[in-house]
């Protein structure tokens, strides 16, 4: 799904936001529909026997996340492919014009976050040893949210691993607290979309001074 949604915005044009949505839906309802809703139990059976444990006192799935953080800081502080990725961000058509294969970075850019996502699904589906079709719903949210409060810029051209880690727990504080204040789920959902509002106008504010 990352190759197609990659193919479509690198090499076919087609804006981002349309993709990705259209493979959202494209993704979810047919699944949903083919197991009517239910969970689904019959998972591999070498899943179970790696269900997420503990090392040195921390979640496997945390270890993870970090292996992952730690190579996606690197790549992109130490790496021409990490350079180039900045360039894009900042500016597309002046990147282009330098000499660099735009179209190719950008799709295996779509590519990562597919891979990680596997990654994530997988985990999930070795903790509560049973999946269902719409896990992970909404949670596209949290993650822009995750992103945005960590400094990285809708614009595109600024960001860091260690901005969205941060963004990452600051929005998880915030979840907890809306839960344990019996904040109901709908005005969660409002709540976040309101600090992403809020933290993309900073980012603009910033810009412009």
């Amino acid at each position: 799904m990352g190759a197609v949604n990659g193919a479509l915005v690198a090499y076919v044009g087609i804006a981002p936001f349309i993709v990705t949505l259209g493979m959202l839906s494209f993704a979810l309802r047919p699944r949903a529909r083919a197991h009517q809703g239910l969970a689904h139990h019959r998972c591999p059976r070498f899943l179970p026997a790696h269900r997420p444990g503990l090392l040195l006192g921390l979640p496997i799935p945390v270890w993870i996340a970090a292996a992952i953080a730690v190579l996606a800081h690197l790549a992109l502080s130490t790496t021409a492919f990490g350079r180039r990725t900045y360039a894009i961000g900042g500016n597309e058509q002046a990147t282009f014009l330098s000499g660099i294969d735009v179209k190719r970075i950008k799709f295996v850019l779509y590519l990562i976050p597919a891979g990680c996502a596997s990654v994530a699904g997988i985990i999930l589906v070795a903790r509560f040893n049973s999946a269902q079709a719409d896990t992970g719903k909404g949670w596209e949210l949290d993650a822009i949210a995750a992103a945005v409060i960590g400094g990285t810029s809708l614009a595109g051209g600024s960001g860091s691993v260690l901005g969205v880690l941060i963004g990452a727990c600051i929005m998880g504080v915030i979840k907890n607290g809306l839960v344990l204040m019996r904040v109901s789920s709908y005005w969660q959902t409002a709540i976040i979309g309101i600090i992403i509002v809020l933290a993309a106008v900073l980012d603009r504010a910033k810009r412009r001074a």
